[in-house]
């Protein structure tokens, strides 16, 4: 099937898909609904055409650390909401991502000092600091 609707559409149409595909900015999901196509269908033209898969971007060590303090801004978000009585699981998890906060805390000096300019706290993680020394000090007063 998917043989005939390779042949089915002309090469413009094949073209268009192509240059989707290689140019990068849109998901292989993006280009199967804007072209409406099935994965089998992409996959059968992609061999059958001869394009070459699409290199995938590098792993960025910033972005990386900062997608984990939104994680663990979003951790703490969620026990700040649980929180009707502190419990000793609850101090223990607190405790697990202030272990967290430290560690990636270094990744982000580690990281800064190998930069030229030097960088100061965001105002996220100084807020997210300060709730999670809130919590240890309410933890700490039950």
């Amino acid at each position: 099937m998917a043989e005939s609707r390779l042949r089915e559409r002309p090469p413009e149409f094949w073209a268009a898909v192509r240059d989707d595909y290689r140019e990068g900015k849109l998901k292989v999901r993006e280009i199967l609904s804007k072209h409406d196509l099935t994965i089998g269908e992409f996959g059968h033209a992609r061999v059958k055409l001869g394009w070459r898969r699409r290199q995938l971007s590098q792993l960025n060590r910033k972005h990386i650390i900062i997608r984990l303090f939104h994680l663990l801004d979003a951790q703490v978000r969620a026990m700040e909401n649980d929180m009707d009585k502190p419990t000793s699981e609850q101090a223990m998890a607190l405790s697990r991502l202030v272990t967290a906060l430290d560690k990636l805390i270094e990744l982000k000096d580690a990281d800064a000092k190998a930069r030229p300019a030097p960088r100061r706290s965001s105002k996220a993680m100084i807020d997210l600091r300060s709730k999670i020394a809130d919590r240890i000090a309410q933890l700490s007063e039950a």
